[in-house]
Formats: structure tokens, C-alpha cells, sequence
């Protein structure tokens, strides 16, 4: 579990580092987090990948920069950054990780990122 931290916290260091190369795309007013004022370090990176898609926080409004990455938010974040986010599954397609509930909000993320090899659980099927 130590190593999967380790490589999603580069992999989101890796995003946030490209897209703060990018210029911006949103303007600042179509970024709305509660959480994520204008002088956030992070401001740039994060307006960039919202405006991308690629990320787009929680219902509440808020974007949570200081919470870790969950397992299913990386396997988003990844899908929607290699431009293959928008696939769906049908429940005999999906992938079936006994600890990933079969109607899990990002399980199409998961489902796409075990076929394309990005992901594959650990040696017990989890």
C-alpha cells in the first residue's frame, strides 16, 4: 500500500507540474472552490484541470487540495487525463475487485484503467 501512495503522489505531482506549464485556460471566476483561493499555491494547476475535465472536486463546492488521493480519484484523474474517462461498462464488463462495490461512482475509471494495464490489483484479487 506504501508504494501505490508513493506513485500516486508523483503521479499527481507529475499533473500538477505539467499543467502549471500549460497557460490558463478557465478564468478565474469558473473556478468556484470554497477551499482553493486565488493565491493557493496550487491555484494555477488545479484552474487547469478543472477546466480540462480532468478534475472537478466535490458536490459540497470544495476541492479538498490537502486530503491524499484515493485510489479511485487516481484511476479518474488518469483516465481523464489520457482522454479515455468516458467509458462505460456493463456490470458483466466491469472489473471485479472484491473490495470495489460493483456500482462504485468511479468503477468505469477502474474498469478502464485494468484494461489498459495501468492498474491491477493486488496478488489477492483486491
Amino acid at each position: 500500500m506504501r508504494r501505490t501512495s508513493k506513485i500516486m503522489s508523483l503521479l499527481l505531482a507529475l499533473g500538477i507540474m505539467l499543467s502549471m506549464a500549460l497557460p490558463t485556460v478557465a478564468s478565474a471566476a469558473s473556478l468556484s472552490f470554497s477551499d482553493v483561493p486565488s493565491d493557493y499555491t496550487y491555484y494555477s494547476a488545479i484552474t487547469n484541470l478543472t477546466a480540462e475535465g480532468i478534475i472537478n472536486g466535490f458536490d459540497d463546492g470544495t476541492f479538498k487540495p490537502e486530503e491524499p488521493v484515493t485510489r479511485a480519484q487516481f484511476t479518474k484523474i488518469i483516465c481523464y487525463a489520457l482522454q479515455v474517462g468516458e467509458l462505460q461498462y456493463s456490470e458483466a464488463d466491469r472489473a471485479s475487485f472484491p473490495d470495489v462495490d460493483p456500482n462504485h461512482w468511479a468503477i468505469d475509471n477502474i474498469t478502464t484503467a485494468k484494461n489498459m494495464g495501468i492498474i491491477n490489483g493486488y496478488d489477492d484479487g483486491t
